[in-house]
């Protein structure tokens, strides 16, 4: 149990010793999490949409553009 306790204090310490992250790699990890989670919830969107019995193509191909757009400007970003 001590042992257990001490890992997990070094552990806490090691953490709290490491330097802050800046400002711009904050925001670059943020924005990297937010568009995957996007380019996450086109994808489900599209497969959703496919699984349908009558699937509008309309809105399929507006999924597609939009997923080829996400994947393509995450491609793009340095």
């Amino acid at each position: 149990m001590a042992l257990e306790q001490g890992e997990s204090l070094s552990r806490l310490l090691r953490e709290a010793l490491k330097p802050t992250m800046d400002d711009d790699t904050a925001r670059r990890y943020w924005d990297d999490a937010l568009h995957r989670l996007h380019t996450l919830a086109l994808e489900q969107t599209l497969k959703t949409e496919e699984a349908r019995p009558n699937p509008d193509l309309a809105r399929l191909s507006e999924l597609h553009r939009a997923l080829a757009r996400a994947r393509a400007g995450h491609q793009a970003e340095p």
